[in-house]
């Protein structure tokens, strides 16, 4: 297999991805715990700027919760009126 590894994505301030945690569920509640797979998980949900820096690491819903929802429950989510805003840059020619 090859693999190309891109170092400069242009016009890219961050990303967003997630992946299933195997975990051993509660009695109560084990239907909540399993993912679209068919297996109980959590979500892990990490968040990193262009520098590979991460800014938030959350794994606290359940699997069989949408990527919305592990993202509207985070502390990203909740503290992004905090963050800094990025404003266009427009050159005229």
């Amino acid at each position: 297999a090859v693999c190309i590894l891109f170092l400069f994505l242009l016009f890219i301030i961050g990303c967003v991805d997630g992946s299933h945690i195997p975990c051993l569920p509660p009695s109560d509640g084990y239907r909540d715990f399993i993912n679209r797979k068919g297996w109980p998980s959590y979500v892990l949900q990490g968040v990193c700027d262009d520098k590979y820096c991460f800014w938030s690491v959350s794994c606290k819903v359940p699997g069989s919760a949408h990527d919305a929802n592990a993202l509207r429950q985070s502390s990203l989510f909740n503290n992004a009126q905090s963050f800094p805003k990025f404003r266009e840059q427009c050159r005229s020619r």
